[in-house]
């Protein structure tokens, strides 16, 4: 018997908004999105995915970011360069939590 949970909401956006707040705060995200076993769900399976490059993005992360912690944005950019070279990703981070 599989003990697996699946969250369903009809609720347009932005009105479910308050449901992907919620999960990305409290560290929920992959409950709420469920099983990943194809990595999908991974930079690398997106940039494989795409056939140019990525338009420039610029990261601007606080260094006490209480959301998405320092360590995780630092890993994005790195993954980033390593998984699709050429692509421009700009990287600031400031100080406190920067939301």
């Amino acid at each position: 018997m599989s003990t697996r949970r699946f969250w369903l909401t009809s609720a347009p956006w932005p009105e479910r908004v308050d449901l992907l707040q919620g999960g990305i705060t409290n560290g929920r995200m992959r409950e709420l999105l469920g099983d990943d076993p194809e990595g999908r769900l991974t930079l690398g399976y997106a940039l494989a995915q795409a056939e140019e490059v990525p338009p420039p993005v610029w990261v601007v992360q606080g260094d006490e970011d209480f959301v998405v912690p320092k360590a995780a944005a630092d890993e994005l950019v790195e993954g980033a360069g390593r998984e699709r070279p050429g692509w421009v990703v700009k990287y600031s981070v400031r100080n406190g939590a920067w939301v």
